[in-house]
């Protein structure tokens, strides 16, 4: 029996034919390139969601942060129901305002030297904008606690709000003294600046903030 014979004959070219081909063949590969590039997109996003740790976003004008050093709510383990200078933390950091204050009220009547109770209650006075209840308790504080560039800055701020233009000046030049890079205080003092008719400190400042 005989074996086929393959045809060697030279076939008719059709050169649109092959046009067609190779740009199915490129649409081919590009779709799984991009295919790829979204996989590995996907990848990284999800490995960042899951096995990076989470930041604060930075406050607002105004805003009132916990003391450096202090252990807030969502870093603590355990409070001492026996402790209201850490109960009013707890508060404080909740939002829970005027629970704080009241806490707080306990914990400077059974800790009167203690400059945590003075500088959360004084917080909390702040965001409740008792603004000259904020500016003793802060007094306070800085007294037991000694010079610190974030509470001058709450206190320069709260001076602000109460229209003590030479007082505010005062505590924000003092916390920019000792945080160079304290954005906040640069922001309020430019306010100062302003207010008093000085444009160009005031413009100066907001640099300094990141302004414009």
């Amino acid at each position: 029996m005989s074996r086929p014979v393959a045809n060697v004959e030279a076939r008719e070219w059709n050169p649109e034919v092959d046009e067609m081909y190779q740009v199915r063949r490129k649409s081919n590969i590009k779709f799984l390139i991009i295919l790829a590039a979204v996989v590995v997109v996907v990848a990284v996003v999800v490995s960042l969601v899951l096995f990076l740790p989470g930041k604060n976003d930075p406050t607002d004008l105004g805003s009132a942060q916990p003391p450096e050093g202090q252990t807030t709510v969502a870093e603590q383990t355990t409070l001492d129901p026996n402790d209201p200078v850490a109960l009013g933390m707890s508060s404080y950091a909740s939002g829970n305002y005027a629970e704080a204050i009241t806490i707080l009220d306990l914990a400077v009547a059974q800790k009167p030297e203690s400059g945590d109770a003075y500088a959360f209650r004084g917080m909390s006075h702040f965001m409740q904008a008792n603004y000259s209840s904020a500016i003793m308790d802060l007094t306070k504080a800085l007294r037991y606690l000694g010079e610190r560039s974030d509470l001058l800055t709450l206190r320069g701020q709260s001076y602000y709000l109460q229209a003590m233009y030479p007082e505010a000046g005062g505590d924000l030049t003092r916390a920019i003294e000792l945080d160079p890079v304290n954005k906040n205080a640069y922001t309020y003092r430019a306010m100062v600046y302003d207010i008093t008719g000085k444009p160009e400190l005031a413009a100066s400042d907001r640099l300094m903030a990141g302004g414009q």
